[in-house]
């Protein structure tokens, strides 16, 4: 029963319990605290965790270098009495981005827990390598803890792109993955499977859902060839050998093709475009904001949204909708999504989704570095004689209540 039911201040039998018809109220956490305290007439409260992503690795022209791995997930309903005094909620910080001239693996990102209750680790930093024929893994995703909540649920982040082993001269810089989410395991940044000569190849990030960023196939003798980031629960497009361009992003009802040079499907066919990122919802953390805003999000339009087109020469790369991915050279990743693959721009996830890899000569200062995870996402492996590598996304925290509950 719950509270009200016989009069009582709490509950008469905390194990018959049940959870409001709807979490009404929504604070999004987005710095450690402790000094959270349980609104009046609020008896129990939903807890959900991103942990922070990892940052890509930096590299040098013609060295690899992966992206981070995403950030886990922990959900869980806590009990809890009016004016209780919460436990320390720590927010992981993302992966650093690390700087090309160092040669160097990314920087894991931080945990995210809620006192000792509910825990979600950061990903691993991706990993650099100056020998071209190396097979190398992307970071580990981060996981989740729960110790024994109502309504409890963990899923892992999606690991940055891996390199297998190449004859090839060159450099290859991949996407990193995407967080854990309600939805399942996060997408992995695009792989890098070219067994031939190549000069330079970038993957895009993952997106939730288990969308991977696009792969990088076979052989290929010419420069700059991208890929799209992953959408909901599908991949970006596949390049293979061919001219010098990008594929698109994946959408939330299907993978991007290789040909024509289009993002995928939303769920009821719309195509991606060239739209405006979803960074608006930045305007919004750190307030009381209704739940209604976040499920719309997170639930009804992430089946929406189609991949942004493809990029390079031949085509406009464009921006995800709302659960897809972002097209090949420098696309941002709608909510849910990852960023396209990169060159000198930044190829940013969306909420959630792992950054593009690439090369950002542009970006030259750490707290910009190219192709950064959104919250709880990887960064993107950046390979160049300047700039910096992706930053993994910050770990974020929700607090869902609903009165009398």
């Amino acid at each position: 029963m719950n509270k009200g039911t016989y009069g009582y201040s709490l509950p008469p039998n905390v194990a018959t319990r049940v959870a409001p018809p709807e979490w009404k109220t929504t604070k999004i956490i987005l710095a450690t605290t402790s000094t959270e305290v349980v609104p009046q007439n609020v008896y129990q409260i939903r807890v959900i965790l991103f942990g922070a992503g990892g940052s890509g690795a930096g590299g040098l022209n013609d060295r690899m270098v992966t992206g981070g791995g995403g950030g886990g997930f922990a959900m869980g309903i806590v009990d809890v009495i009016p004016g209780q005094l919460l436990p320390t909620i720590t927010i992981g910080a993302g992966g650093a981005s690390v700087s090309c001239a160092t040669n160097a693996n990314g920087s894991a990102g931080g945990t995210t827990s809620f006192g000792t209750s509910l825990s979600a680790t950061g990903g691993s930093g991706g990993v650099y390598s100056a020998a071209t024929g190396s097979t190398i893994a992307g970071g580990a995703g981060g996981t989740g803890f729960v110790g024994g909540q109502r309504g409890s649920l963990t899923n892992t982040g999606g690991a940055g792109g891996s390199k297998t082993g190449s004859s090839g001269t060159g450099r290859v810089a991949l996407g990193g993955g995407a967080s854990g989410s309600y939805y399942g395991t996060g997408g992995a940044g695009g792989d890098s499977q070219v067994t031939g000569a190549y000069s330079a190849l970038y993957s895009g990030g993952g997106g939730w859902n288990g969308g991977k960023g696009g792969n990088l196939t076979s052989d290929v003798s010419v420069l700059g060839q991208k890929t799209g980031g992953g959408g909901f629960g599908f991949s970006g497009g596949v390049r293979g050998s061919g001219a010098a361009n990008a594929s698109g992003g994946g959408g939330s009802g299907e993978s991007a093709p290789s040909s024509p040079l289009r993002g995928g499907k939303g769920t009821f066919g719309a195509y991606g475009q060239a739209t405006a990122t979803t960074a608006a919802m930045a305007a919004t953390l750190g307030t009381t904001i209704p739940v209604s805003t976040i499920d719309l999000l997170v639930k009804a339009e992430l089946f929406t949204g189609g991949g942004g087109g493809g990029g390079g020469s031949t085509s406009p790369f464009g921006d995800g909708a709302v659960g897809g991915g972002g097209g090949g050279d420098s696309g941002y990743g709608g909510f849910g999504g990852g960023g396209g693959a990169n060159n000198g721009q930044d190829g940013k996830g969306g909420f959630g989704g792992g950054g593009g890899g690439g090369t950002g000569g542009t970006i030259t200062t750490a707290a910009n570095g190219q192709g950064g995870g959104g919250i709880g996402g990887g960064g993107g492996g950046n390979s160049d004689n300047s700039g910096y590598s992706g930053a993994g996304g910050n770990g974020q925290v929700f607090l869902s209540y609903t009165e009398g509950y």
